[in-house]
């Protein structure tokens, strides 16, 4: 009897120390920021020249840049995903500009950038909110002539912002239903999931928001599996579309998917948009 309480304690001490490391650790195994100047030549490599902002978040400062096209047919806020900084994406702003006339603004976390602080999950959500009202109080752009647009760990930031403000749209590329789900696919039959703080339920958020959703996903995801990003769309509520890209992994959807990709795009920004405004 006296063995079996002390292994009992043994395995309570084991779990609580566990614990205690998954806590410490476990933002520094879902964010990876990068800050400048990695990628920053991107800009004149590409001959792209963004107007800078910077917004403040509480006590953090969050760089924002914004790309602007006269006549735009929107406006997309985008979020990006877990590593590297807003710079490794003007690739992608590049060719979203020269595929469909938008104005794009994006922002740096806390952390990532030019970005102040350290990056939590509830310190990248009051990012995304600082900086939407931001856009609309500061820059005057109309919530009817805005698309959210989140990718990877950017979808489930771009979730949490829809659920509390009414866009256009919402475009979720690449993401996954929770952090949870998540980490049972990564860690397998280590029940890290348990004993972490971090939670991303986009699952659960998602069924609040009423507005369009499009939801585009690789099949050949590497990162985020497939079926983590169906079963977000699956607890979404209507209007909403899901589109599988044949062959695509994580960060190529635009590239494998070619012209249907923006031609999707295209007519998703259009129709929500002038719905909206009607």
């Amino acid at each position: 009897m006296l063995t079996l309480t002390k292994s009992v304690l043994y395995f309570l001490l084991f779990c609580g120390i566990f614990w205690i490391l998954i806590r410490i650790l476990e933002n520094k195994l879902v964010f990876f920021p990068t800050k400048y100047p990695q990628s920053f030549d991107l800009l004149t490599h590409y001959n792209l020249q963004p107007q800078t902002h910077f917004i403040t978040a509480g006590t953090t400062k969050i760089h924002a840049w914004y790309f602007q096209v006269q006549n735009p047919q929107a406006t997309i806020f985008f979020l990006h995903g877990n590593a590297g900084n807003v710079a490794d994406r003007i690739p992608f702003f590049h060719l979203l500009q020269q595929k469909i006339h938008v104005n794009i603004f994006a922002i740096d976390y806390r952390g990532y950038g030019k970005s102040s602080g350290t990056p939590t999950e509830k310190g990248v959500y009051k990012d995304a909110e600082y900086a939407w009202r931001y856009l609309v109080e500061e820059l005057h752009l109309h919530p009817e002539d805005v698309i959210i647009w989140g990718r990877s760990l950017g979808g489930a930031v771009a979730v949490d912002l829809a659920a509390k403000e009414n866009a256009a749209g919402l475009i979720l590329e690449s993401t996954f239903s929770s952090g949870k789900d998540m980490a049972k696919r990564m860690f397998g039959f280590l029940p890290i999931w348990i004993f972490s703080g971090i939670q991303f339920d986009s699952a659960n958020k998602i069924t609040s928001i009423t507005y369009p959703k499009l939801f585009l996903h690789g099949d050949a995801d590497n990162i985020v599996p497939f079926e983590l990003g169906r079963k977000l769309y699956d607890c979404a509520a209507q209007p909403k579309e899901f589109i599988k890209i044949a062959g695509a992994e994580h960060n190529d959807t635009y590239i494998v998917g070619g012209s249907s990709y923006w031609h999707i795009i295209h007519s998703f920004i259009s129709e929500t948009v002038n719905q909206k405004q009607e």
